[in-house]
């Protein structure tokens, strides 16, 4: 099933976030947990509960002008199941303004986000590496990958406007 968060999920909300983002999630959350009660989550729910999210911000709380889908993710025990396709698709089908992007990445995950960015019509416009910087990395404090050898990124991505999903899909 497919929903919009509202304010009996915040507490399941910010467990996911937590889980998939750690520390990152913290010192973000006066974003990553704005308007949780009022539908700001796209949520993927399974076994009675959230496996797996999407956020979205809307104009003046987006970074650009438009929306913008941020602080996605899905439980690890339910990884690689179509579940990020199936609320990707909720989104972009729904309107056809440009839709803005930005994801975390960790190593290998690069391909799995390219091949999903490209599915739904996405194009990168800018790579931000952000290694070395240990509080923008969602590992935790015991990871290998800390500091020099860190396979940690973000890229933003943008789907322009007028693109038809129902032509790609």
């Amino acid at each position: 099933m497919i929903r919009y968060s509202n304010e009996n999920d915040i507490e399941e909300v910010k467990n996911l976030l937590y889980k998939c983002f750690g520390s990152m999630v913290e010192e973000n959350q006066d974003n990553a947990y704005k308007n949780i009660e009022r539908g700001r989550y796209l949520l993927y729910i399974e076994d009675n509960k959230i496996v797996a999210l999407t956020g979205l911000c809307f104009g003046v709380d987006s970074e650009f002008n438009g929306i913008q889908i941020t602080w996605t993710c899905t439980d690890s025990e339910y990884r690689h199941r179509g579940y990020m396709q199936e609320l990707f698709k909720r989104i972009v089908s729904s309107t056809d303004e440009a839709i803005y992007c930005s994801c975390w990445y960790i190593g290998d995950n690069d391909i799995n986000l390219k091949t999903l960015m490209k599915l739904f019509g996405f194009e990168e416009i800018m790579p931000y590496l952000n290694r070395n910087i240990d509080h923008y990395c969602p590992h935790t404090l015991d990871c290998p990958y800390k500091k020099e050898h860190c396979y940690c990124g973000t890229k933003l991505y943008r789907r322009p406007e007028q693109y038809n999903i129902e032509d790609k899909l």
